[in-house]
């Protein structure tokens, strides 16, 4: 069996990037062959070949695709940069073979074979996903900031764009990426997450839930303020015990800051330490402070922490 995975990347993101590869190797299942298909953006051959290093003795290929430079043509803020669009159009350009495939941020943790993620089946849906913990709902403060008009029911969920599975052909029939086009020129000031906001809002009703395990945010996950009615915390707590993938989305990343609070951060810096020997955190005043922050206080400050990042549309 072969699984196609893609993902998008950039110079900033080979380190943690050779970790998602390493860390989903490590689990791999006996038989299975690999074809991943990462979208860059003036990557040096040097970096391609750093990427294309890891132990593992199983059937992996690279292909590799450069993107075109938009970066007058998207919105954007905070620390991101336009290539994160790049998932909306890159199924456009995917061999005529690949059927579907998973979709990987460059910021995770795998934890679990996934070929029972990609083996979920989509029953007719474009894609699946995980509800984000941090925005679950379309009408969230930093959901879709016009869903009625968009024709959203306010308790309909919305996702997590870190990882999907995806069906190639019905998103290719449901031009995604023209529509994507349309909703960023109509909305482009209101747009919160980028991307994710863009996919959320034109896949409307056309997305299977997948369970948390397999997309566990991990800044939220396991604090007592991620246990709220707006999510499942049955499905929630037993992923937090077993999860497949963590997914660490926002500005803490565990390549960075040493001690954060994150149960998985411990885990993630040795795989990077198999792969990098000799990388070095930041051990600043200020890194130390943050991962303080994180470690003891961010239980109690969430609330205001939250309407910071609210406000700002992020960070």
């Amino acid at each position: 069996m072969r699984i196609e995975l893609l993902s998008t990347i950039n110079n900033h993101y080979v380190v943690p990037f050779r970790v998602v590869v390493q860390s989903l190797l490590d689990h791999v299942g006996p038989g299975i062959s690999l074809r991943w298909h990462v979208w860059h953006r003036g990557m040096s051959d040097g970096l391609k070949n750093q990427v294309e290093r890891h132990e593992t003795d199983a059937d992996l290929e690279f292909v590799w695709y450069e993107t075109e430079d938009t970066s007058n043509e998207l919105p954007v803020r905070g620390h991101f940069v336009p290539h994160v669009y790049t998932r909306l159009y890159a199924p456009e350009c995917l061999p005529d073979d690949v059927t579907r495939f998973i979709y990987v941020d460059g910021d995770l943790l795998v934890l679990d074979d996934i070929s029972t993620l990609w083996s979920t089946d989509l029953n007719g849906a474009i894609l699946a996903a995980v509800q984000d913990l941090a925005v679950p709902h379309v009408s969230s403060p930093m959901g879709l900031k016009h869903f009625s008009a968009l024709g959203f029911d306010a308790s309909d969920r919305y996702f997590n764009a870190g990882v999907y599975v995806a069906d190639v052909e019905a998103w290719r029939d449901a031009r995604i990426s023209a529509a994507a086009d349309r909703y960023v020129a109509e909305y482009s000031d209101a747009i919160n997450l980028l991307d994710q906001d863009v996919l959320n809002a034109i896949i409307k009703g056309r997305w299977k839930p997948l369970d948390y395990r397999w997309n566990l945010v991990s800044g939220p996950a396991g604090r007592d303020f991620c246990l709220t009615e707006e999510l499942d915390t049955a499905q929630l707590e037993r992923a937090v015990a077993d999860p497949g993938i963590v997914h660490f989305a926002g500005l803490l990343k565990p390549w960075i800051y040493p001690a954060l609070g994150s149960p998985w951060a411990d885990h993630y810096n040795r795989v990077l330490r198999r792969l990098y020997p000799e990388h070095q955190l930041n051990r600043s005043v200020r890194a130390r402070g943050i991962s303080l922050y994180d470690r003891y206080l961010r239980n109690y400050t969430h609330g205001i922490e939250k309407s910071i990042w609210c406000a700002r549309r992020g960070f």
